[in-house]
């Protein structure tokens, strides 16, 4: 049996929940159990990690039916009949959503966050789906909207033509 003072807590998940986003210090955990601060170091340096390693399978099933929903919501949009400023910044939410998930889903899986940079082959991928999405969706987008997504697919041609033919001058 597991003696550990803070294992045995009532409010043990929600108690290192708030250590762990930094609203309260591992001393305060200690005065809150009560413990000694020594043995909240051990808990969360042996206990909790066990804990996760068994949690992630079922996390990793989470991200990947949330990938999936964010899908999902980007089918939805993609079928709407007209697009104005704030289908872009649902568009654009959305994106920001789907690259957590995919960094969460990283880290989970033992790799090393690269301060929110990617791959370029995750980056064509998501370019690649977003491009089949809008192609879909392009002759409703509103006159301002149009402009501006033509505008952007022109600046990442342009930029991927700089990126590949700096590739070429190096080799």
């Amino acid at each position: 049996m597991n003696d550990c003072p803070i294992c045995q807590h009532p409010e043990r998940d929600s108690l290192e929940l708030q250590v762990l986003k930094g609203k309260m210090t591992k001393r305060d955990l200690a005065e809150v159990i009560p413990c000694r601060v020594d043995e909240v170091y051990e808990h969360m340096s042996r206990h909790l990690v066990r804990k996760q390693l068994k949690d992630v399978d079922s996390k990793r099933n989470v991200l990947l039916q949330t990938l999936q929903k964010l899908s999902d919501s980007l089918d939805n949009i993609a079928m709407q009949k007209q697009y104005g400023p704030v289908t872009t910044k649902q568009l654009v939410q959305l994106g920001a959503e789907i690259r957590k998930t995919i960094m969460d889903l990283n880290i989970l899986e033992g790799n090393k966050p690269t301060d929110q940079h990617i791959t370029i082959e995750q980056y064509n991928d998501f370019r690649s789906l977003v491009v089949a999405k809008m192609t879909k969706i392009y002759p409703r987008l509103c006159p301002d909207c149009a402009k501006l997504y033509d505008e952007l697919v022109e600046s990442l041609d342009e930029e991927e033509n700089k990126d590949a033919s700096s590739v070429i001058q190096i080799k």
